[in-house]
């Protein structure tokens, strides 16, 4: 795409002493300006790992090979380039908060150090309100008191909302969000989706959210990008996923939604089985031993196809439309 201001193309993560054992299998995703993609699937379908490998961090564990390019606005990124980026042109809000703040440090110094590499040297009174106006922005009511606290003085959603403040802090072009709201309550999730949303159309600034929440999707995405056994199994527009799932898999999650309309269901809905140790992944598509959809031809691996804003990977997709977006918005 020519608006992409990320692109993976054929990105493939493998544990180094078994090349055999992949985390991420060849996956491609263009993330356009102004534009929030979801990434969603169940735990262990490489979601983090994927988000991590953008921002240019699984290459440097010796434990994993990436194959592949991570490509900024069309340029293969290096090391040294992904290291010019992070943290100024390429942000990223980490799962668990409060182990990525530095317990030594006061929040204040912590975002400190985030707006100077960001903006360079800024006096301390436009630093601390600057820092104000960050704290604010992500819903924290006291921000004087949490500049002056410690990682372990603050609740763990506290943590997240801090977390989230020092990733805007450098107004990124990407800033990638892995489970942002999983530590919030209802009312201050809405307040951190509404602000995300607000400002990637305002700063013209490029989204990946990482969730296990389809109502969280539902609202926010613009595309959403289906993740299974570390492959990418549908990628379609918003609506059209939500409307029309192609993918058994894809069709399996939504279905799993408790309906707030329509007759009321005694069970809910549930996807047999689990996603497979990647050290014993079945032959063909990943997800045949779970999908009621399968045949012969599924010991095989199946080609993405593409049709008009979507892509999907299957031998037996759904046809007709599912009827199920009104329950998730």
């Amino acid at each position: 795409m020519n608006n992409a201001v990320l692109s993976l193309s054929g990105i493939t993560v493998s544990l180094a002493q078994d090349r055999s054992t992949q985390l991420v299998e060849n996956v491609s995703l263009d993330v356009e300006r102004g534009q929030v993609v979801c990434l969603v699937g169940e735990s262990g379908s490489g979601k983090s790992v994927l988000a991590r490998t953008m921002m240019g961090l699984t290459q440097l564990d010796r434990g994993v090979v990436v194959e592949g390019d991570v490509l900024w606005d069309g340029i293969p990124l290096g090391r040294r380039s992904h290291e010019k980026l992070r943290g100024r042109d390429l942000s990223m809000v980490f799962q668990e908060p409060v182990g990525s703040l530095d317990p030594l440090f006061t929040v204040e110094s912590q975002l400190s150090e985030a707006l100077r590499r960001a903006h360079g040297r800024i006096g301390l009174s436009e630093t601390r309100r600057r820092i104000r106006e960050l704290l604010s922005e992500v819903g924290i009511p006291d921000p004087d008191r949490v500049m002056r606290s410690y990682a372990h003085q603050l609740s763990g959603g506290m943590c997240q909302r801090v977390m989230i403040a020092g990733a805007l802090a450098c107004e990124p072009k990407l800033l990638i969000a892995d489970e942002p709201t999983t530590a919030l309550d209802v009312t201050v999730q809405a307040q951190i989706l509404d602000l995300i949303a607000r400002l990637c159309k305002e700063r013209d600034m490029a989204v990946i959210l990482v969730t296990h929440d389809l109502g969280v999707a539902a609202r926010l995405a613009d595309r959403v990008a289906v993740l299974y056994s570390g492959q990418l199994v549908e990628d379609a527009g918003s609506d059209k996923t939500f409307t029309s799932a192609r993918h058994p898999y894809t069709r399996g999650l939504l279905d799993c939604v408790p309906l707030m309309t329509g007759p009321r269901r005694t069970l809910l809905t549930t996807v047999e089985g689990s996603v497979p140790d990647p050290t014993n992944r079945p032959s063909g598509c990943p997800f045949s031993p779970r999908c009621a959809r399968a045949t012969s031809k599924c010991e095989e691996m199946p080609a993405m196809n593409q049709e008009p804003e979507r892509r999907f990977a299957c031998w037996n997709p759904y046809p007709e439309p599912a009827d199920i977006a009104g329950s998730l918005v």
